[in-house]
C-alpha cells in the first residue's frame, strides 16, 4: 500500500512553540504510513536540526527579508501556491494561521485534502487582503483545527465563521525526551532558601515577561525578597528587561540565561514555573514544566483551562496585573501551596503521553 504524501508548510522553524509542536509531530508520525514533507517560507530557526532524517524538508527563501506579508498579498493564494507549492499532495496542512494558510487555500487539486491549524487567539488577520477573503480561504479546508476550545471560540468569534468543519486538537509533547534532557545537570547554583522561578519564551508584549518583573519588584518593595527569577529566552524585549533590571537594582535577583538548547534542564530544578502571557494557543512551555513536575502558576490565557483542567493542577489567575501580583505574592510565600501543586503537577504528566496524542493526530489525518 503506498504511503500517504502529506505537506506540513509553515512559516519558519524558529524557537516558537509552533514550531516545536511541529517537529514533534512529524518526528512521531508513523513513518510507514506516510512520506513527510515539511516545507518553510524561509529556511531559517533551530529546529530545522531537530528534524529527523527521514522527513523531507524545503524552503522557499534562503534568509528571512522584511516585508513578505504585504508582498504575498499583492497576488492570488492560487498563484502564490503555483509558485510555491511544486508537487501534488494527498494531504496539505496549513501549520500556521498566517501566510501558510493563505497559501495552501489556493491548492488547485480537487482531490487534495486540506487543513489549516490555528494556534493562538486571533484578534487581526492581517496576512488576508480583507475579511472576506478570509472568509473564502478557510472555506476551501476540509478541517479547520485548533489546539485549544479557546482559541477555536476565540476564532470564531472574532470571524463570525461558525459553520466550518472545525474540530480540537492537542499538541505533540515528546515528554520521555523532555522528561530524560530534565535530568541533565545545570551549570549554575539554585540558591535553597529562596523560590526559584522559571519564565520560558519568546520576550516580546504578547508573553509580557515585564509584567514579571514589575510584580516581583512589587513583592520586593514589600520586603518580600525569598525568590529569584530566571528567565530563559530571547526577543525584542531583551534590552528593556536588561534596562529594568539595571534601572531598579534587581541584578541579584535575576539571572537571564538566553536561548536555550534545552531548556528542560533549568524548568525541572525549579520551584514554579510563572507564564505571564495575555495570549496563548496551548502553551507549549507550560505543558513541559508539567511533564517535569514542576508547579505552574500562569493567567488565564488560551489553552491553560484544557491543560490544567480549569485550575485543578496549577494556579491559574485572571490576566490583569492585580490579580497577578497577589496570586504571585500568595504563592510565592506560602510553601504549603508550593507543594500542592508539585504533587499537582506529578499527577497531571501522565495526561501528556507521547503516544496516546499522537494516535489522535493521525486519527485526524486518516479520517479526512
Amino acid at each position: 500500500m503506498a504511503k500517504l504524501k502529506i505537506l506540513f508548510f509553515h512559516f519558519d522553524l524558529k524557537g516558537g512553540g509552533a514550531e516545536k509542536v511541529l517537529v514533534n509531530l512529524v518526528n512521531n508520525l508513523d513513518q510507514e504510513k506516510y512520506d513527510i514533507t515539511v516545507q518553510t517560507v524561509f529556511g531559517v530557526g533551530p529546529h530545522v536540526a531537530n528534524l529527523k532524517p527521514h522527513i523531507n524538508y524545503k524552503y522557499i527563501f534562503k534568509r528571512q527579508f522584511r516585508g513578505f506579508s504585504k508582498i504575498q498579498k499583492l497576488f492570488s493564494p492560487r498563484f502564490l501556491h503555483k509558485l510555491f507549492i511544486r508537487e501534488k499532495y494527498d494531504v496539505e496542512i496549513a501549520y500556521l494561521e498566517t501566510c501558510p494558510t493563505r497559501i495552501i487555500s489556493g491548492c488547485p487539486h480537487k482531490e487534495t485534502k486540506k487543513m489549516a491549524w490555528i494556534h493562538i487567539t486571533l484578534e487581526r488577520f492581517g496576512w488576508f487582503r480583507n475579511m472576506r477573503e478570509l472568509e473564502k480561504c478557510y472555506r476551501s479546508f476540509d478541517k479547520v483545527v485548533s489546539v485549544s476550545s479557546e482559541v477555536q471560540n476565540t476564532f470564531i468569534q472574532n470571524t463570525g465563521l461558525k459553520n466550518l468543519p472545525y474540530c480540537v486538537q492537542r499538541n505533540v509533547i515528546e515528554a520521555d525526551v523532555i522528561q530524560k534532557k530534565g535530568e541533565e545537570k545545570i551549570d549554575i547554583v539554585l540558591a535553597k532558601d529562596k523560590v526559584n522561578l522559571c519564565y520560558v519564551g519568546r520576550l516580546i508584549p504578547s508573553k509580557d515577561p515585564l509584567r514579571l518583573l514589575e510584580s516581583l519588584l512589587d513583592l520586593k518593595c514589600k520586603d518580600i525578597t525569598n525568590w529569584h527569577l530566571y528567565i530563559l529566552g530571547i526577543g525584542e524585549l531583551e534590552g528593556k528587561i536588561k534596562e529594568f533590571i539595571k534601572s531598579n537594582k534587581i541584578e541579584q535577583y535575576v539571572t537571564m540565561l538566553g536561548y536555550q538548547q534545552n531548556p528542560y534542564k533549568f524548568v525541572s530544578k525549579m520551584d514554579l514555573y510563572v507564564c505571564s502571557s495575555h495570549a496563548e494557543g496551548y502553551s507549549t512551555s507550560t505543558t513541559e514544566a508539567i511533564l517535569l513536575h514542576t508547579p505552574v502558576f500562569t493567567t488565564d490565557c488560551g489553552g491553560m483551562k484544557e491543560i490544567l483542567d480549569y485550575g485543578k493542577y496549577g494556579y491559574i489567575v485572571e490576566d490583569n496585573d492585580k490579580d497577578f501580583i497577589e496570586g504571585l505574592e500568595r504563592i510565592i510565600t506560602n510553601n504549603d501551596l508550593l507543594q500542592y501543586y508539585y504533587e499537582k503537577a506529578v499527577e497531571r504528566s501522565s495526561f501528556f503521553k507521547t503516544s496516546v496524542i499522537v494516535k489522535e493526530n493521525e486519527d485526524l489525518i486518516d479520517n479526512l
